[in-house]
């Protein structure tokens, strides 16, 4: 074995003997402990934990947990040292009652073949046409899940896997190699050979996780996994953690409706409708272009009743762009609407801030058919997108022509979005476009008290575009001043303007669930 593999597994024993206590008996106990005796009577240690009023009769969702290096051993008790805040939430197994099988690498092995981990690590290998013999360990359980797997209570439609570190390979190894046994896969700052994702790329959803600072896994392996399944047509979502190093796992089993989606079928569809190039101008119209462009995509749970609602207004200087539903809203129990609205030049302002006010009323007065609650709207945008979302929520006189207090939005995300007069706007006007204005067609002008609570959120002033984190700076000042409580901003260190949008988007799901 190379000596940086010991090195590497030693040191994320210690990260995570230092990140977290010792676990109770009591919280270890609910885990009923067990062994598996293997084809050739080998043993493998393990835990299973039961749903709370288990019924045989019933059928449960199955969740295989793998853990990292640091937790190996032949106690069969340290594989539980991160599993708890997750399996043994009271919420989540009120609402997601699963069982969770947790077995134990011994000290001596690992759940993938090293020679194989050497290779990924490094970035070798990426695009081998085989693999290697599975490792002991990982055949163990491959036979365990088998067992388990035809019991009468294990529902064979519901079941994940998912591993953190160590397990996060040993997540992707096992999938390569029996694809189809699991529906979901939730492998967390893990790699894998990308040549063997066609193996399962149209058997499993994914969701990867990984932190960008992680100095142990390369995130750039979590990437280009997710690329490389994106062009496989593969269900698969990504998530990478500003500045998070090796321990994601914590941010990742803390998301917001992920044991939900563990725990669900496979057939997204079910679960979610998208309904697409909707009109919503709330009266007739003889302008082409209008009717051409003033059109949203509303992407919708259908399995959930009074969602929140986000109004998404794409970017693009006000004079491109088109509505899109970004992947990083998609599959969080909420409902999203992507909006088109004119551009510049063919009209100027402030005719695609009324359009995207005309847009948020359609959504106030329909969002209820769909299921929706008109008391949770958001209204976020990134770039241009986020400009019209200040225009919208802080100058009340644009929705209250269609109807509408802005005061009923239940929050304000804008990403990036100018606070001073649009530099489209003073093109437009034939004025210099460095030379900052502050107008009626400013969002810093129309400040007031009593808005929605609102999100600011912008890439690195260093980074960014010209001013772009001072102009938000400026308006949350004014904004505390003028006696707003729920004011926030961020600043994402080391994100340039379109680099912030993904990590902001994560910012925003949080705030969201927290609203």
């Amino acid at each position: 074995m190379k000596k940086y593999t010991l090195l590497l597994f030693v040191a994320l024993f210690l990260f995570s003997s230092l990140t977290k206590a010792s676990i109770s008996k009591k919280d270890s106990d609910l885990f009923e402990k067990a062994i598996f005796i293997g084809n050739n009577k080998d043993t493998l240690l393990y835990r299973i934990l039961y749903p709370s009023n288990f019924d045989k009769t019933k059928t449960y969702p199955f969740i295989l947990f793998l853990h990292g290096s640091g937790e190996r051993g032949n106690d069969n008790i340290k594989q539980l040292f991160w599993a708890n805040d997750v399996f043994l939430n009271e919420e989540n197994r009120t609402k997601c009652p699963a069982i969770v099988v947790l077995p134990q690498c011994p000290e001596d092995d690992f759940w993938v073949n090293m020679d194989y981990f050497n290779n990924i690590q490094s970035k070798k290998n990426l695009y081998d046409n085989s693999l290697p013999p599975i490792s002991h360990s990982l055949d163990l359980v491959r036979q365990l899940t088998d067992s388990l797997s035809s019991l009468s209570f294990v529902d064979k439609a519901r079941m994940c896997i998912t591993g953190m570190s160590m397990g996060g390979y040993g997540t992707y190894d096992f999938i390569e190699r029996v694809p189809g046994m699991f529906s979901k896969a939730v492998p967390i700052c893990g790699g894998s050979n990308l040549k063997m994702a066609k193996n399962f790329s149209n058997t499993v959803q994914l969701k990867i996780f990984h932190g960008e600072s992680d100095d142990a896994v390369p995130c750039d392996l979590s990437r280009m996994m997710f690329d490389r399944l994106k062009s496989l047509k593969a269900v698969v979502d990504y998530v990478e953690y500003p500045g998070v190093n090796h321990n994601s796992w914590s941010k990742a089993y803390a998301e917001p409706n992920i044991m939900e989606w563990m725990t669900s079928t496979n057939n997204n569809p079910s679960n979610y409708t998208t309904k697409t190039d909707i009109s919503y101008l709330l009266s007739k119209s003889d302008d082409d272009y209008k009717n051409e462009r003033c059109r949203l995509d509303i992407y919708y749970p259908t399995n959930k009743k009074d969602f929140k609602t986000v109004v998404w207004f794409h970017g693009g200087g006000l004079e491109v762009g088109e509505k899109f539903i970004p992947s990083e809203l998609k599959d969080k129990g909420l409902c999203v609407v992507a909006v088109n609205y004119r551009l510049s030049p063919k009209v100027h302002s402030p005719l695609y801030i009324e359009d995207g006010a005309e847009a948020i009323a359609w959504v106030f007065k329909n969002i209820e058919n769909f299921g929706g609650d008109n008391n949770k709207i958001f209204i976020s945008g990134h770039s241009a997108g986020g400009y019209l979302t200040l225009m919208l929520g802080l100058d009340k006189k644009y929705l209250m022509h269609f109807g509408i207090d802005a005061n009923q939005i239940a929050g304000l995300i804008p990403l990036s979005g100018q606070t001073n007069t649009h530099y489209t706007i003073r093109k437009e006007r034939n004025l210099n476009t460095l030379i900052p204005l502050v107008d009626q067609m400013a969002p810093l002008n129309c400040a007031r008290e009593d808005i929605p609570p609102i999100l600011l959120i912008t890439g690195d002033k260093n980074k960014e575009m010209l001013a772009r984190y001072e102009e938000n700076a400026h308006l949350a000042v004014i904004l505390k001043a003028l006696g707003n409580k729920d004011v926030t901003l961020y600043e994402l260190s080391g994100f340039d303007h379109g680099t912030m949008l993904s990590p902001s988007l994560i910012l925003l799901n949080e705030w969201i669930n927290k609203h």
